[in-house]
């Protein structure tokens, strides 16, 4: 298992080759905690891991993404990333 973190674009996004709408954004480019994070906003939003081991909202606020980052999906039987 590899860390990541995971983008949430404002609006969906559809690919271009069968007009499927591609969730489940994923990026190495951030702290790759499992974060959340929700385009617009500065912090992260949430976390996917267990809510037992999940930091609290107030220590999400410390997390910021680089200036610039790459995130991926994939479409189609995860043929086209």
């Amino acid at each position: 298992m590899s860390l990541l973190d995971y983008y949430i674009p404002e609006e969906a996004l559809h690919y271009p080759h069968c007009g499927a709408n591609l969730v489940d954004w994923q990026g190495k480019d951030g702290p790759c905690g499992l974060l959340v994070w929700r385009q617009g906003e500065a912090h992260s939003v949430d976390q996917r891991v267990d809510d037992k081991i999940k930091w609290p909202p107030e220590e999400l606020q410390r997390f910021l993404l680089p200036e610039r980052f790459v995130i991926f999906t994939s479409c189609c039987s995860r043929n086209f990333p």
